[in-house]
């Protein structure tokens, strides 16, 4: 993902720092023009789904919608719930 977004560590929980790393992708070339979109993933205890939905998006789809908008994914909001 690297190659094709900008993946950065924007905080991580407090209760074991180096084992819990939050991280977030987005979208290079960001342009204020453009509305900016947000997809979050693990938010919810056990929501395994939303953290591989969010990375899938990430995969297949973001860099095409990023002609139109500036795209931010957090695929693990919680990684208690993961």
């Amino acid at each position: 993902l690297k190659q094709v977004f900008d993946v950065e560590q924007y905080g991580s929980l407090s209760y074991i720092p180096d084992k819990y790393p939050l991280f977030a992708a987005k979208t290079r070339g960001w342009d204020k023009s453009k509305p900016f979109v947000l997809v979050t993933g693990g938010v919810h205890g056990y929501e395994t789904s939303g953290v591989q939905g969010a990375l899938l998006f990430l995969e297949t789809k973001a860099q095409h919608y990023s002609q139109w908008f500036n795209i931010l994914v957090a695929p693990c909001v919680s990684p208690w719930g993961y």
